[in-house]
């Protein structure tokens, strides 16, 4: 099954640039709520599922220990569908419900290894190799996995990628005869591949075409990587220059490029850069005005990050200071300029709802809760505006409406039960909050305070 680079059609597209800019931003949930859509769409697309496996993993890694070890029982349903459908020979149901299940613990040995053997199953051998190449990064003692990935980096053609796995392999293992026949097939088809190149470019015509595709591979390469060196940084640079000079345009190239000035820690660059792509634009355009901001954020975080290491805390402060405030005036300025941009409302009520100013932040968020997307969360945080300013009717008309939409047991779910169960007991309605408490309480006994409140209640 063919799969290829970047998404295809315009919609799958807008939902990436979404979901990658969340993720730049940090906003993780919809971030993978974006890119799972997009790739639902274009499920044979490498990048989609890059940007969707690096999300799903920064989220994990950012759950507590607990959390971390509940998701498991979730996950066992799934675990065992997936089983069942390679049985009955449902190869893409399969595939599917892997991919699910690595959105629960994209990092769990044995779900790593189900999902490789379903994707190889249904024909997405590459999407496994993608996936166990970024996942070796967080268990790089993981050999088992490691020598997954070389076999599919084999089967792939994939011999230099290969070679480097059963290299390291051979290097942990010395004394495995499985491992060091694995490496002595790797270094022979490295070498084939190579002979190939010496037979392809005795014609003027066959030596083009092999250094045209070598350096396409090459680049490909170095754009893939989870984790990209200097050396790869400039070698993309200098491509996007290249694509730039080519299709000037062409502002996605211009983003590209930003992106890759702001990898490199040249921030100047990367705004300069997106500046140009403004004026290309005409002077107006959203995703570019987000870039923009988004870098010059970037360049606070490591301003304060190096004032930081450099024990100098009050210069940091000041930075955070100074920080906070643009990235506020930027999302009023930006929701001013593009007031149909029902994401940017949602944002700019957030930014409102942590200065504690109830009465914008409410405005926002009725606006925002037009879009189908920030539509739930749009509610529950008109919900709790409405508790702040001790409204508390209303605010349980607004959560309990958000909460109808949130049918699986999730953390967020879990939340918008308490912030209820708090504003019926602010109401008097204390069989109702403890009915929410109980809700919760049976499937994480550690969520808050809510195992207190339940011995309370039971005391009462």
């Amino acid at each position: 099954m063919e799969l290829y680079s970047e998404p295809r059609t315009s919609q799958a597209r807008d939902l990436f640039n979404k979901g990658f800019a969340a993720l730049e931003r940090g906003n993780l949930d919809y971030a993978i709520d974006m890119l799972t859509e997009a790739l639902r769409q274009e499920p044979h697309c490498l990048q989609i599922r890059k940007f969707l496996r690096a999300a799903e993993i920064k989220k994990f890694r950012s759950l507590p220990l607990a959390k971390r070890l509940a998701s498991l029982v979730n996950a066992v349903p799934l675990y065992l569908r997936t089983l069942l459908n390679l049985q009955r020979g449902r190869a893409e149901e399969a595939f599917l419900t892997a991919e699910a299940l690595l959105r629960i613990n994209p990092l769990h040995n044995h779900f790593l290894m189900l999902y490789a053997h379903a994707a190889e199953t249904a024909g997405y051998a590459e999407a496994a190799i993608q996936t166990l190449a970024m996942v070796r990064e967080y268990r790089p003692k993981d050999l088992l996995m490691i020598e997954r990935l070389g076999q599919l980096q084999m089967k792939a053609g994939q011999a230099r990628q290969a070679r480097e796995v059963f290299e390291f392999l051979a290097e942990q293992k010395p004394n495995d005869g499985r491992i060091l026949k694995e490496l002595k097939d790797a270094m022979a088809l490295d070498s084939m591949m190579k002979d190939g190149w010496t037979q392809a470019s005795a014609q003027p015509e066959g030596f083009r075409k092999v250094i045209r595709d070598e350096k396409e591979a090459v680049l490909l390469e170095k754009r893939d990587k989870a984790v990209q060196t200097t050396d790869d940084t400039a070698v993309l640079i200098e491509d996007t220059l290249r694509k730039i000079q080519a299709e000037p345009a062409n502002l996605n190239y211009r983003r590209a490029l930003a992106n890759l000035y702001a990898q490199s820690k040249e921030f100047d660059k990367a705004i300069e850069t997106l500046e140009e792509a403004r004026k290309v634009a005409g002077g107006r355009d959203p995703q570019v005005d987000a870039a923009i901001t988004n870098i010059r954020l970037a360049k606070f975080d490591y301003a304060i990050e190096q004032s930081r290491a450099a024990g100098k805390m009050e210069d940091a402060q000041n930075l955070e200071t100074q920080r906070e405030a643009f990235r506020f005036e930027s999302l009023r300025d930006r929701v001013a300029r593009y007031p149909n941009d029902l994401g940017l409302h949602f944002e700019y009520g957030m930014a409102l709802f942590e200065r504690k100013q109830w009465n914008d932040a409410i405005r926002e968020f009725q606006i925002a809760q037009r879009n189908p997307a920030e539509h739930v969360r749009a509610l529950f945080y008109l919900g709790l505006c409405f508790k702040e300013k001790k409204q508390w009717d209303l605010a349980a008309e607004q959560i309990a409406a958000a909460l109808a939409e949130t049918p699986t047991m999730s953390d967020a779910r879990k939340e918008m039960m308490y912030e209820l169960a708090l504003v019926y007991e602010a109401l008097g309605r204390h069989d109702k909050a403890l009915e929410l408490f109980k809700d919760i309480y049976q499937v994480d006994i550690g969520f808050k305070d809510v195992s207190q409140r339940i011995e309370k209640g039971y005391n009462s």
